[in-house]
């Protein structure tokens, strides 16, 4: 019985990207954090596979998927420590851009009519 070997090589992609493997010796890991000089976004990244197959063993970085801070309808469901309910910064908030309840489009005006907080 005969046998034949072939060697797999290591494909990273990130997105439509397939980076270069920089050597056998780094974990999939290492590698993150190599290409995270260039694609800063691949800190929080997160590595799938490998998957494997005929002659590839394929990770995929993949970015992480989230949103930062809170929303305007967040915003205004909170109570500020000490706020007066009718006139503070929250409470106008909530009446002026998030009707949660209706379920309204939340639009803010320019910055330039918004006076600074």
């Amino acid at each position: 019985m005969s046998g034949t070997i072939t060697q797999i090589t290591r494909v990273f992609k990130y997105g439509s990207l397939n980076l270069d493997d920089p050597g056998r010796e780094m974990s999939a890991a290492q590698v993150k954090d190599f290409y995270a000089d260039v694609y800063p976004e691949l800190t929080q990244a997160g590595i799938e596979g490998p998957d494997y197959t005929d002659t590839q063993e394929v990770y995929e970085f993949k970015k992480a998927v989230g949103t930062k801070g809170i929303t305007v309808v967040e915003a205004a469901d909170m109570e500020l420590e000490g706020e007066d309910p009718d006139t503070g910064l929250m409470s106008s908030l909530k009446k002026a851009f998030a009707k949660k309840s209706t379920g309204a489009t939340v639009i803010l005006p320019p910055s330039e009519a918004v006076g600074v907080v």
